[in-house]
């Protein structure tokens, strides 16, 4: 994933294969970034999905805040958001330097045709 894909994404502006989660107020807490991803994953569309974490609703780069003492962790994400969902969802993660900021972006495939990813309680 490129600075220059994801200037792009945000140019786009959100949609149903798009969503922004700016952080610029407060970080989003894991079990609302596990359900944003779910919610991607079941979209009606068969294009490519993506959660960019950091961007505010207006297009605006606020960047990601830390998720933990070593900053943001892309295999992190990765794993929380396969180990709380079901059937387990995999994603792919960046952390892309945007303004000199940092923007997660998260890929989400849609889920099968068939089956609908659920949050894992």
């Amino acid at each position: 994933m490129t600075p220059e894909l994801v200037r792009e994404l945000i140019a786009r502006g959100e949609a149903l294969t798009l969503e922004f989660k700016g952080e610029e107020r407060r970080q989003l807490s894991e079990n609302d970034l596990v359900e944003t991803v779910v919610c991607m994953a079941n979209r009606p569309t068969q294009e490519m999905g993506y959660v960019l974490i950091g961007v505010e609703d207006d297009g605006r780069v606020t960047g990601a805040r830390p998720r933990d003492a070593g900053g943001i962790d892309p295999l992190r994400i990765q794993a929380l958001i396969a180990n709380r969902t079901r059937p387990s969802l995999s994603c792919r993660v960046w952390v892309v330097e945007l303004e000199g900021k940092p923007v997660l972006v998260i890929e989400v495939p849609r889920s099968c045709k068939d089956l609908c990813v659920r949050v894992r309680v």
